[in-house]
Formats: C-alpha cells, structure tokens, sequence
C-alpha cells in the first residue's frame, strides 16, 4: 500500500512541474514553412513544459495538429537561451512565394518573424536547427 501511495505521489509531483528554471510559464514556439501554389503551411509548436506538435494547413484551413513527442527540460531552456540570443532583437516580415516563419510567446509579448525561405542565411539555420530538433521527436520520424 505504502508503495502505491509513493508511485501515485511521484506522479502528482511530476505532472505539476512548471516549465525550467529561466523559461517563461507561458513560452511557445511555432515554426513554420509554407506558401507557393497550393499554400500549403506545416511546422511545429513547442511549449514551455517541453510538449511538440505537428501542425499542418491548407491556405484558408484551421491548423490540423497531432502530438510529437516531447522536449527535456534541458532542451527547452537551450532553445529559449537561443532564442533570446538570435531572434528576439530581429523584426523580419518579408515573406516570399515559399515562407518560413517563426513565432515566439513569451510574458505575455508575441514576436513573429517572417522571411523569404533562404533568403536569411542566420534566420534559415535557426529556423533549420529547431524544425530539426522538432522533428527528431515526431511518430513520424
């Protein structure tokens, strides 16, 4: 009995773990690529407490999503150092024909970078290494 109790206890303790030391309560990171003549939009979502989705749209759509998988708490405090340090100063909103994007909630503020799919070379290779990083943990993959 005494074991049950101390497995549903750590279970409680567990699930009421807020997102690590350092990361907003409230982070969320979508990125996203898409565009040309179908509009078709796909990416990932990342939230404080490290849980990923897959997003998919059709130009008009809502988004469709499904659960990926998850980021440890190390992960996700990496990817928001990181993204203090390369892409919360930046203010890009210069879609092309094939877009990526890149939105970050964070206290309560909204920044939403968009571009040009390679026409950033630092805006592509942040936005590669997270999408990578996303999808290295979908059921997909």
């Amino acid at each position: 009995m005494a074991l049950r109790l101390t497995f549903v206890l750590a279970l409680v303790v567990a699930a009421c773990t807020g997102p690590p030391t350092g990361v907003p309560f409230d982070l969320e990171v979508v990125t996203g690529q898409g565009g040309g003549f179908a509009g078709t939009w796909s990416g990932f979502v990342l939230t404080a407490d490290g849980s990923v989705q897959r997003w998919t749209s059709q130009a008009g759509d809502d988004r469709t999503m499904e659960p990926a998988g998850a980021l440890s708490a190390e992960s996700v405090a990496a990817i928001w150092s990181r993204l203090q340090d390369d892409a919360l100063d930046l203010e890009v909103d210069a879609p092309g024909n094939l877009s990526r994007s890149l939105e970050v909630v964070a206290n309560g503020e909204t920044h939403r970078l968009t571009w040009e799919a390679m026409a950033h070379a630092d805006l592509d290779a942040l936005w590669t290494d997270l999408s990578t990083q996303l999808a290295a943990h979908s059921p997909q993959n």
